[in-house]
């Protein structure tokens, strides 16, 4: 992670350097459409979500596998959020559970099919 001026180590998972920014990066209402890549969510169902972030994530591989398509707002790209990684998904996204949007027992869901995949 780069910040005011200086690097520090992170944990390597996600490729690409985090830098922090004076001024947001994202600010405001989002929405996104899940690709095929999301773990747990509904492909094709554009979901609304909001996001603040003064970070934003520099030298991606070109291959990085993205979960959601940004069609309002920012998130990592401009046009992509949602870094797929093993079995992580980090974005800028975040949203509210709700009954149009029941993202948490979606989520609690792969993560059952992930510990039963383990046994």
């Amino acid at each position: 992670i780069h910040w005011q001026g200086k690097s520090y180590p992170m944990c390597g998972v996600i490729d690409g350097d985090a830098v922090m920014n004076a001024r947001p990066q994202g600010r405001g209402y989002t929405k996104f459409t899940p690709l095929k890549t999301h773990p747990w969510g509904t492909q094709g169902e554009t979901t609304p979500a909001h996001e603040f972030h003064y970070a934003r994530i520099d030298n991606l591989p070109a291959d990085t596998t993205f979960a959601r398509e940004i069609t309002r707002g920012h998130g990592v790209d401009g046009a992509h959020d949602g870094i797929v990684a093993h079995n992580l998904m980090a974005g800028f996204c975040h949203m509210r559970n709700t009954t149009s949007n029941p993202w948490v027992s979606r989520f609690l869901g792969f993560v059952q099919k992930i510990k039963n995949s383990q046994n």
